[in-house]
């Protein structure tokens, strides 16, 4: 049975039953610097658990706009199935600018979530400032189009019915926003059945910021300043919010880099509109892709099986 860790504190917010709830976070493993970079300075693995016998496809290329081809690594689980399974494309972070795929901790992490029995597919995306919203969001609704294309169901053992998003940071905004724009069947083209973001900015208007991300969001936006930028309130993942929208699970850190403010509006605002939300806050000051020590991985696995299904195989003892 999966195991959870005994509570400390977090809160969470989960819309469908109306109940806010005391939660539990361990504040395990070193924290990371507060700034935009510290993803890619880590060297250390996050020491996620994982699986003998996972394998990776590298560089499938999934897409290629104005020519330029852009790639995924597929990380598929060790077990052999006869059924189709749940799958998830990974969104790497690095503040819309930088950042790829087969770094070390976004590899483990595309392992870990294989090992636990879901396919996952780690892309790489158009980055600033040479391309701008809505860029890297129509880069990653390609990755589900190829994601469901009937050659990766039949090669990968994949439910197109059931795929989630998982973005860390700016990977979480484009998660995040794919995961709320459109309406109707999350089957549907270009939506998914339920997003995981960590640390992600989801208010784009320079709310509840720090001042070393402003100028790398406005280059993501294609804005020179928050006086004139339209495109702050479109690539905003709070603006297209609505009770069609899937279940959410987010995370934060007490004093990080993107301040938990913005977990707080994004849950409030998908509660508000009755949408499936797990929201967390840990002590410290760990980033994104850091957060994932061992309780929220097993609550992030926990989340997973229980809105795209398949067995949390990795949070039992």
């Amino acid at each position: 049975m999966p195991r959870v860790a005994p509570p400390i504190r977090a809160f969470a917010l989960v819309a469908l039953c109306g109940a806010v709830l005391t939660g539990c976070v361990t504040d395990a493993g070193e924290s990371e610097p507060a700034d935009d970079t510290a993803e890619a300075l880590v060297a250390a693995p996050l020491g996620l658990p994982l699986v003998d016998g996972v394998t990776v496809q590298e560089g499938l290329v999934y897409s290629s706009p104005d020519g330029t081809d852009l790639a995924l690594d597929a990380c598929l689980p060790a077990t052999v199935t006869t059924e189709s399974r749940p799958a998830i494309v990974f969104i790497h972070g690095g503040s819309w600018y930088r950042g790829a795929r087969d770094e070390p901790l976004y590899r483990e992490t595309c392992e870990w979530l294989a090992g636990a029995g879901y396919p996952t597919f780690s892309i790489s995306y158009r980055l600033s400032p040479t391309a701008h919203f809505p860029d890297a969001t129509d880069d990653v609704r390609a990755a589900l189009a190829w994601v469901r294309e009937p050659a990766q169901i039949a090669a990968f053992d994949l439910d197109p019915d059931r795929i989630a998003l998982f973005g860390s940071s700016a990977g979480g905004t484009l998660a995040s926003w794919v995961g709320t724009a459109g309406e109707g069947a999350w089957s549907a083209e270009g939506r998914v059945a339920a997003v995981v973001e960590l640390s992600a900015p989801i208010d784009l208007s320079g709310i509840a910021e720090d001042a070393r991300l402003t100028p790398r969001r406005l280059d993501y936006l294609g804005c020179v300043s928050d006086a004139d930028c339209a495109a702050a309130a479109l690539a905003s993942p709070i603006s297209a919010v609505d009770a069609s929208d899937p279940p959410v699970f987010i995370v934060h850190s007490e004093d990080e880099f993107v301040p938990a403010e913005q977990g707080e509006l994004f849950a409030t605002a998908l509660g508000a509109a009755g949408v499936d939300v797990e929201f967390l806050v840990v002590p410290g000051d760990r980033h994104a892709i850091m957060l994932l020590d061992a309780d929220i991985s097993v609550r992030i696995l926990d989340f997973l099986a229980r809105t795209i299904g398949g067995e949390a195989i990795l949070a039992a003892d």
